[in-house]
């Protein structure tokens, strides 16, 4: 079991370590994105209010620019340039606000994707309102580069699927989505059915039409076995077409995680853990009753097809959260090459309490990365935060000198402020890291930015020959 290490290395955004020819500079802002480092999108002087927070973000990996999504009831969608700046020509202003219009329906996209193609896709919930009755149905939508939407899928631009497995009036969620290199799509999320919810995964084509050859018609349930409640958060694809669906499981005031493993047919792998899936738990490492919550952030799959969850596990009881990082072996049992039991478990330091991840990526190196907010006091004043692990699992010290880095923004009066992390993003080598910012230091309330910080990762021949991953 990791435990806490003693003290986190600060370090400020108003000075950066540059590197000597040959060096690698790893774990260091880098000053030319945004403004000496950190680039700030605030949605309220576009007339989006102040109770948006962002969703996800995004890369097009053709051009280097991010989108961003933030929600408050409705949708906000921000594209920024691959130097930090907001792309005004995204939309004439930087934004989008509006979806097709449907009678009676409201859609809250929920996560943000960007095809190979360039167009963002979102996901989400789709709520109608029937008199009195709220119907709540998953929503695909897809848009062109200009921010308007693609008539090409489904006619309009968004997709509502409404399954109804629980009555006309059952919840159905969209929370995860991947597109792949032939323009389909692969989303995943929760389905209540009459015994429960389910997680699920399907897939549609670039038409936005279900691919019938994948699972029962385009969808699969995810068997689990007897479970109160299964929801999706994460899906990765193999470079072998593998697919990896990972979320949480509620029930009984205790949850935990698993990870499931399909084909590229959608077809659940049996021989990888308990019948085609495994699980993630740490309540062993707490009394019995205390009320536990383990949340699946992230999930990565190295080019030797062992899968990573991230995430971080929160004992409402002890009012704390810890870090969580779990790794498989191929066969769906721990990997004992990482860490010397498969996991990960600590805090960023031994005086924070607070421990919130928001996202995890590897590099070519098989290094994982780790964005999070940290903070001694639960919900209050948060700070963004980075860690690197080797791929044994351990902290790696070539990461800023030590394994970690601290990246207080305080952009409130007088320096205060708190930063949630919400996702990290790698593109050509660097690590850019986003998060909902406030100028104070209330995890409520306040006006919300929207912040992102460009981290120098694995910089030794950048000003060579090689420069892509």
């Amino acid at each position: 079991m990791r435990f806490a290490r003693s003290l986190p290395l600060l370090f400020c955004l108003c000075a950066t370590i540059e590197s000597e020819a040959g060096v690698p500079a790893d774990g260091f802002v880098d000053p030319s994105f945004g403004s000496n480092g950190l680039a700030r999108i605030d949605p309220n002087l576009a007339g989006f209010g102040t109770g948006n927070t962002m969703r996800g973000a995004a890369v097009d990996s053709n051009t280097g620019k991010f989108y961003i999504l933030g929600g408050g009831g409705g949708l906000l969608l921000a594209r920024m340039n691959a130097n930090g700046s907001l792309d005004a020509g995204f939309n004439g202003d930087g934004y989008v606000n509006t979806l097709p219009n449907v009678a009676n329906v409201s859609i809250t996209p929920i996560r943000v994707a960007v095809s190979t193609n360039g167009k963002p896709l979102l996901v989400g919930v789709a709520v109608e309102q029937i008199g009195n009755v709220q119907d709540n149905n998953i929503v695909v939508c897809r848009l062109f580069a200009a921010g308007n939407p693609d008539t090409g899928f489904d006619g309009d631009g968004c997709r509502i699927i409404e399954i109804d497995a629980a009555g006309s009036d059952g919840l159905e969620m969209a929370t995860a989505v991947l597109p792949l290199s032939d323009q389909s799509l692969l989303i995943g999320g929760h389905i209540e059915t009459p015994s429960g919810y389910r997680a699920f995964v399907a897939k549609l084509l670039a038409s936005g039409a279900y691919d019938v050859n994948f699972g029962l018609g385009g969808l699969r349930y995810i068997d689990l076995g007897n479970v109160p409640g299964a929801f999706a958060q994460q899906i990765a694809v193999a470079e072998s077409g593998a697919i990896f669906v990972a979320g949480n499981i509620e029930g009984s005031g205790q949850s935990s995680s698993f990870i499931a493993k399909f084909d590229s047919s959608g077809s659940q792998i049996g021989t990888f853990g308990q019948g085609g899936y495994a699980y993630a738990n740490y309540s062993s490492a707490y009394a019995p009753g205390d009320l536990l919550r383990h949340h699946i952030t992230g999930l990565v799959v190295d080019d030797l097809e062992r899968p990573t969850l991230c995430g971080n596990l929160e004992n409402f009881t002890a009012n704390e959260q810890m870090i969580t990082l779990t790794r498989f072996g191929n066969g769906g049992a721990p990997d004992p090459g990482f860490n010397g039991n498969g996991r990960v478990f600590m805090t960023y330091s031994d005086l924070n309490a607070l421990n919130h991840t928001g996202g995890c990526v590897l590099d070519r190196e098989r290094r994982l990365s780790l964005a999070l907010d940290t903070s001694p006091t639960p919900f209050i004043d948060p700070s963004l935060a980075m860690m690197r692990f080797r791929e044994d699992g351990l902290t790696d010290e070539e990461f800023n000198g030590s394994g970690y880095l601290s990246l207080a923004m305080n952009i409130g009066q007088g320096g205060g402020g708190m930063e949630l992390a919400t996702s990290l993003i790698s593109f050509r080598g660097d690590l850019i890291v986003f998060a909902t910012a406030k100028g104070d230091t209330q995890e409520f309330g306040g006006p919300n930015e929207f912040a992102a910080l460009r981290i120098r990762n694995d910089r030794t021949f950048r000003d060579g020959f090689e420069l892509n991953d």
